[in-house]
């Protein structure tokens, strides 16, 4: 009962820890732009007490979420020890980023000032190159993994004699370190872009010039609806009772065997609308269009603990 206190129904709890870290990612950021006009030629006095009240925000903040993530981790275990030990690193490395904005602003308290330095342009890039990658920091804690099965799965995939998958036993991979090693009738497979999303692969396309089937781009297709997706009329495949079938412009973002494959309404017809369109959506390509996915939430999840992948 004591520890169902810490568990929070909606997810694993690492939602607020999350917040959390982001909330040091603003914060960084915004001290590192004080501190920089400061010492730029910018003003000095009346951002003082603004640089110092949010460094102590910072470690403030970092002190929350290292008590946050010890209970955590005491409450589940190593469930989420890959996230875990990205954000001990993150808070950290944001930690010592606040350090260092305080300390270019002391200088800048002092009197150092390269206003009028002859590189000063050069300066200023590097300013906003830096700005630019701590926002970065703040962009990824929102991307999300488009599948579950993947965000507990990535180019390691351990398996038992069965060739079957437990994530629990997955390992963490971060910054792309691996541990391979394995136990007796263990073994090991390996899916080298895995941890690819679907705008990944598209990106990767349009950059090395990839020739792709027409079936990806929008053409037009006779389908039906059912079950919120578009299912291409076949020899193989037709229309229950009730289902009409009509022409639409659709194209396939994944492509299997066309009695459980769905179609999705689109215009895309280029590789840069299909990048566009795929990255605005917050359906996973086998979300939006795989039938058999529709049998659970966790469906491929539950297949591939089965050994089909």
């Amino acid at each position: 009962m004591v520890m169902s206190f810490f568990r929070r129904s909606d997810d694993s709890g690492l939602g607020r820890i999350e917040a959390q870290v982001q909330r040091m990612v603003t914060d960084a950021r915004h001290t590192f732009d004080l501190a920089m006009n400061a010492i730029t030629g910018g003003s000095v006095a009346s951002v003082a007490d603004e640089v110092r009240r949010t460094d102590r925000q910072i470690n403030v903040t970092e002190m929350e979420i290292r008590r946050e993530l010890v209970v955590h981790f005491s409450v589940h275990a190593g469930g989420d020890a890959t996230e875990m030990l990205v954000f001990m690193n993150m808070i950290k490395d944001l930690e010592r980023i606040g350090d260092y904005n305080k300390n270019i602003f002391d200088l800048a308290e002092e009197g150092v000032s390269f206003a009028e330095a002859d590189d000063l342009e050069r300066i200023l890039g590097f300013r906003d190159e830096v700005s630019s990658r701590i926002a970065l920091m703040g962009e990824i804690l929102t991307e999300r993994d488009e599948e579950r099965a993947r965000a507990k799965e990535r180019v390691f995939s351990f398996r038992d004699e069965f060739g079957q998958w437990d994530p629990k036993n997955q390992r963490p991979e971060v910054w792309n370190l691996y541990n391979g090693r394995i136990g007796r009738r263990e073994h090991i497979r390996v899916f080298p872009i895995s941890n690819w999303t679907e705008v990944d692969v598209w990106r990767y396309v349009e950059r090395e010039g990839l020739a792709v089937p027409e079936i990806y781009f929008s053409h037009g297709r006779r389908v039906f609806e059912r079950d919120g997706m578009w299912l291409a009329e076949s020899p193989w495949l037709g229309p229950d009772p009730g289902e009409e079938v009509a022409l639409r412009r659709v194209r396939y973002r994944t492509v299997g065997d066309m009695t459980c494959t769905g179609a999705v309404e689109s215009a895309a017809s280029t590789l840069a609308e299909i990048i566009e369109e795929v990255a605005s959506c917050r359906i996973t390509e086998r979300g939006a269009t795989r039938a058999d996915d529709r049998a659970s939430e966790a469906a491929m999840e539950d297949r591939k603990k089965e050994g089909y992948f």
